[in-house]
């Protein structure tokens, strides 16, 4: 599928998401959410500019992505970690009904009718603790979502003082930054809110620790982070060290609030409060509070809610997959030392709320608790290369012809090199990163999961050479 006006001068620069600084879209400024999410889906089709905001200056515009990166400290998972991550969208053309038109993610500017993720939290309001049935809110957001990632040359090998026994280490880092805003519609019933809604920030680190003897661990990843509403933490897991050749097996998940001293239910929810029914009307208990339109659409169902990775299973029954890695990142990891959550004192501290049990805690949405399970997939897409003399062309734009509308996928960048007299069709791939985060949440006797889902595909077109074995073979 060709994407219009995109094939370059055979003399144009290739650029690489080599990134050395993160930048964020004007007027992303973190707002909440409530009596913003009305409207007519935007028209808009052009792109705001970003402005750089940490690093040295570079040039923002790029057009060309290479992955893996071919840095062997990177380990097995996080040479992936490359460029930008967001969604681009395909978007049915109203005049033609069979024909699909491009647009390129960028944050707060775009098309399309889904969202590249989901959001549910539970907030407390006023009488929390004296109705169980109306003592809080559930929020639901569609969101889309932009993870850039800095190359790991900016922060190469890490040293790190080994003692006694443990020899020195050298850690390797990534940088990353991650920008989520909801676009949800509850007039439309869509994911195409005008002026989507910053709902999340946040910066942070993925490192790889090589394998140790004192502690004796294996090589692992960890994610460190700080989010704006004063909460910090190191979550942490075993580095995989081996694709697996299946696509994701990604379990449900269970949003109900469970009591502090207990532990959370495994599993989709199978019953719960009133604001995970289809009965709900109250707005002062569920936003939105009615979820007809999203079911007509078929943009968002009360299974959703109530398993919010069924959003990522229903995106991968769609796709071809060659293989993925997983790994589970956990604040509090079973098998390893260290991880935790550090919260401002407003979020840790406080008078218990009078009326509340023994058991209830101090504290304004204490987090205490970070789980974040990842699939890092391998993807296989079929391209079809229009018939043309491609001797003087730099490289063509084009969309894999099993992208759909609303499921985020990639364009490929292919330098032919060569004169085509027939319509070519050749195998490629591409990589998905996929999340599904839970943060535990400690408001009086209860405990919040927070859960937040996303499929995310490379920002920028992958750049396939004419020496590529695929287009070698032509």
């Amino acid at each position: 599928m060709g994407l219009p006006d995109m094939d370059g001068p055979a003399h144009a620069e290739v650029k690489t998401d080599d990134t050395r600084s993160f930048d964020v879209a004007p007027r992303f400024s973190i707002r909440a959410v409530d009596g913003r999410r009305g409207g007519e889906s935007h028209e808009q089709k052009g792109h705001h500019q970003s402005f750089l905001v940490a690093g040295p200056k570079v040039d923002v515009p790029k057009t060309i992505i290479f992955h893996p990166d071919p840095d062997p400290s990177l380990g097995k998972v996080m040479d992936k970690f490359v460029g930008t991550f967001g969604y681009v969208w395909l978007e049915r053309n109203a005049a033609q009904a069979d024909t699909f038109q491009y647009a390129l993610f960028l944050p707060l500017v775009d098309v399309g009718d889904l969202g590249s993720g989901l959001n549910t939290i539970f907030l407390p309001t006023n009488g929390f603790g004296e109705d169980k049935g109306k003592d809080n809110l559930l929020q639901i957001n569609l969101t889309i979502e932009r993870l850039q990632f800095m190359q790991g040359s900016v922060l190469g090998k890490i040293p790190n003082r080994g003692f006694h026994t443990q020899g020195n280490v050298a850690l390797t880092g990534i940088p990353y930054q991650q920008t989520v805003s909801d676009r949800l519609n509850k007039d439309t019933g869509r994911a195409d809110l005008t002026d989507p809604v910053a709902i999340h920030f946040e910066q942070g680190l993925f490192l790889l620790t090589p394998a140790t003897d004192s502690p004796k661990n294996p090589a692992t990843i960890s994610r460190m982070a700080s989010i704006p509403h004063g909460t910090a933490f190191t979550t942490q897991d075993i580095e995989p060290q081996s694709m697996i050749p299946t696509a994701p097996v990604i379990p449900d998940i269970n949003i109900m609030p469970f009591p502090v001293t207990g532990t959370a239910t495994i599993g989709k929810a199978t019953g719960g409060l009133q604001n995970m029914t289809d009965e709900v009307v109250d707005k002062r208990i569920r936003e939105p509070e009615n979820l007809k339109k999203f079911q007509d659409t078929k943009v968002l169902t009360l299974a959703d809610v109530n398993n919010p990775n069924q959003f990522l299973q229903a995106i991968n029954a769609k796709k071809q997959f060659v293989g993925h890695w997983t790994f589970t990142l956990k604040s509090r990891h079973p098998n390893l030392g260290g991880g935790g959550v550090s919260n401002i004192a407003f979020l840790a501290d406080g008078d218990k709320t009078k009326g509340f049990f023994k058991d209830a805690v101090k504290g304004n949405a204490n987090a205490t608790d970070v789980t974040c399970q990842y699939w890092v997939s391998i993807v296989k897409h079929k391209v079809e290369i229009p018939a043309d003399d491609y001797t003087n062309k730099d490289a063509t734009d084009l969309l894999p012809t099993d992208n759909q509308v609303d499921v985020p996928g990639p364009r490929f960048h292919i330098q032919v090199g060569k004169k085509l007299t027939s319509k070519k069709t050749i195998d490629l791939t591409s990589t998905q990163i996929q999340y599904s985060q839970n943060v535990r949440l400690d408001f009086g006797i209860l405990a919040w999961p927070h859960v937040s889902v996303a499929t995310l595909a490379p920002d920028l077109p992958i750049f396939i050479p004419s020496t590529h074995p695929a287009v070698a073979a032509l």
